[in-house]
């Protein structure tokens, strides 16, 4: 997870979305197995085209930045807090919706 993040990191500094894309989700891909919970890649899948528009918008800004010292956080988390801050991560996309209507 902390080569992803440093992946992740490196590909925004260099401005290459797609580099980026990949390195997040091979990092939230580890909780994505570790659940073992099917519903969860089906639900992703179907999700994706939504998710990943957002997460185009946000990787392709500063604001994408954000993101690696969240995942650096998760890496240093105590196990109890991990699931609060990965949804933390996940939610702040949704920040970028509420900036649209503004």
């Amino acid at each position: 997870m902390r080569a992803a993040n440093d992946r992740f990191a490196y590909a925004l500094r260099d401005g290459d979305v797609d580099a980026a894309l990949a390195a997040d989700d091979a990092f939230h891909g580890v909780f994505v197995t570790a659940a073992a919970n099917a519903e969860i890649p089906r639900t992703l899948e179907r999700l994706m085209p939504r998710i990943r528009r957002l997460e185009r918008l946000r990787f392709g800004s500063l604001s994408g930045r954000a993101s690696v010292k969240q995942h650096a956080e998760i890496l240093l988390a105590a196990p109890e807090d991990v699931a609060d801050l990965v949804k933390q991560n996940w939610l702040s996309l949704g920040a970028l919706i509420d900036r649209s209507f503004e």
